[in-house]
């Protein structure tokens, strides 16, 4: 029988390999309630809420956003 952990490592191993990355953040629990409450209404993962709040952040050329070819903030 395959443990857990090992059928944990083989899926981040396969995420990694598609391009995705782990990352780990602490936010209020206010704006965990509304991304669920998001999500409930579109019925999208949470996961998709996020990254499209990240991608809506970064893709506005915000000025904090660095050099990034994608924003085309040429700083």
């Amino acid at each position: 029988m395959t443990s857990n952990k090992l059928l944990v490592q083989r899926y981040r191993a396969k995420m990694k390999a598609s391009g995705y990355l782990r990352m780990e953040v602490t936010i209020g629990s206010g704006m965990i309630d509304r991304a669920r409450e998001i999500a409930r209404l579109t019925g999208w993962p949470l996961w998709r809420v996020f990254e499209e709040a990240i991608d809506a952040y970064v893709m506005i050329d915000h000025p904090t956003a660095g050099n990034s070819a994608e924003t085309g903030n040429g700083k």
